[in-house]
């Protein structure tokens, strides 16, 4: 998981969608995230979740099997009360991964 505040990380997708950033949002009143496909070839799928409860059961669906062509850009912001957000990314075309990085502020009330 990311810290609250600022953070970036990489990665490459699989064929299914996985978790690649967790951010704890319980003291923030703004988040941002930035996802861009790095990779040449291969459109990526994005999904975003929340939770109220941190630790909680229940996740809610933000954004789901959002395209990102290669080398294209998405902002997200949630400004909802939320515990958490989960940002899960997998390739459209199976075994052909592509490369993403993410960056997050957290802005603290």
């Amino acid at each position: 998981m990311l810290p609250a505040g600022e953070g970036n990380k990489i990665g490459d997708t699989t064929n299914d969608y996985a978790a690649v950033v967790s951010l704890d949002a319980r003291t923030s009143s703004q988040i941002g995230i930035a996802i861009k496909n790095t990779g040449l070839v291969n459109n990526m799928l994005l999904k975003i979740t929340s939770k109220l409860n941190f630790n909680g059961l229940i996740e809610f669906t933000e954004l789901e099997d959002y395209v990102l062509a290669p080398g294209a850009i998405v902002r997200y912001n949630e400004l909802k009360p939320v515990s958490k957000i989960i940002v899960y990314v997998k390739s459209e075309i199976a075994e052909t991964p592509t490369s993403w990085s993410i960056e997050n502020i957290v802005r603290y009330v």
